[in-house]
């Protein structure tokens, strides 16, 4: 009879393939970005302008949600 992988190694092993599709995704907009921009009648400064304000907007919630989550924001005066 086969030994089964344990649990973790499973875990691990599609943590990492979801973190090398995510991050491999990064990259479709460079690839596409003319292509995409052409379809849409836009300019492609402004879709790869589109993508930057949208990394741009995650980091800059990312940072709000952890200062919130850990009370590093001060209590409004009363």
């Amino acid at each position: 009879m086969a030994r089964k992988p344990p649990q973790t190694v499973i875990m691990l092993a599609l943590g990492a393939g979801q973190t090398i599709a995510f991050a491999s995704s990064f990259y479709l907009l460079g690839v596409m970005g003319d292509d995409i921009a052409a379809d849409l009648r836009l300019a492609p400064t402004f879709v790869f302008s589109l993508m930057s304000v949208a990394l741009t907007t995650g980091a800059v919630l990312c940072l709000v949600m952890f200062a919130m989550t850990f009370g590093l924001t001060k209590e409004p005066a009363t």
